[in-house]
């Protein structure tokens, strides 16, 4: 990762979490009432759940690459979560198919405010690589913050942004996106978002989670 990089992420996360601090201090006079019952975000939540991506690339091959994954969080103490990923991706180009997959475990910072969330995560893992003959693996990490924002009493919205690397398997990029939640039910709640990169290859997916 470039130097500049890491600076732009560690500035925008102090800065991102700073804001929040000084959001929840205020007179509590100013700010919108706090959501009652059952948190319907994904932040501070026992849940587990199964996700579908799809992507389409602009750039190089393969143009189309399906993925499934795995997600599984656990709220440590107040404002920190354990979280656990497994992400396994496909596809093929001129009769060469290419596969990944990705394991990592995390933990996510978070203050809670009136009306949402702010966050910061870092993840660490391996990956492994296998296009046609050629197989890769190595270390892989990933940083990620953003605003849970809660818009209504069952859905929130997380507009965030991420970076992402695993050198042994020459991945490594910036992702903008967002993706929106809706609780269901109390154990029951189903996902949809999107992400670009900065090759502006754009990834879709749609999630169901299981509440504990």
């Amino acid at each position: 990762m470039k130097t500049s990089q890491l600076k732009f992420l560690s500035i925008s996360s102090v800065v991102l979490l700073s804001l929040a601090a000084s959001a929840s201090a205020q007179d509590k006079s100013f700010a919108p009432p706090r959501p009652v019952g059952v948190s319907v975000g994904l932040l501070g939540a026992t849940y587990a759940g199964a996700e579908f991506g799809y992507t389409h690339q602009v750039e190089g091959g393969p143009r189309v690459v399906r993925d499934y994954g795995f997600v599984y969080n656990q709220p440590l103490p107040e404002g920190l979560d354990f979280n656990l990923n497994y992400d396994y991706a496909t596809g093929s180009a001129k009769g060469v198919t290419s596969k990944q997959q990705l394991a990592v475990v995390g933990l996510t910072g978070y203050r809670s405010l009136g009306w949402g969330k702010a966050f910061l995560q870092g993840n660490v893992g391996w990956a492994w690589d296998r296009v046609g003959g050629r197989h890769d693996n190595g270390f892989a990490y990933s940083a990620k913050t953003g605003i849970e924002f809660q818009l209504a009493p069952k859905f929130v919205l997380t507009p965030y942004v991420s970076y992402e690397d695993a050198p042994k398997v020459h991945e490594q990029e910036w992702n903008y996106g967002v993706q929106g939640n809706y609780r269901f039910t109390k154990e029951w709640s189903a996902s949809l978002g999107a992400k670009m990169d900065e090759s502006h290859n754009i990834r879709y997916a749609a999630g169901v989670n299981f509440h504990f």
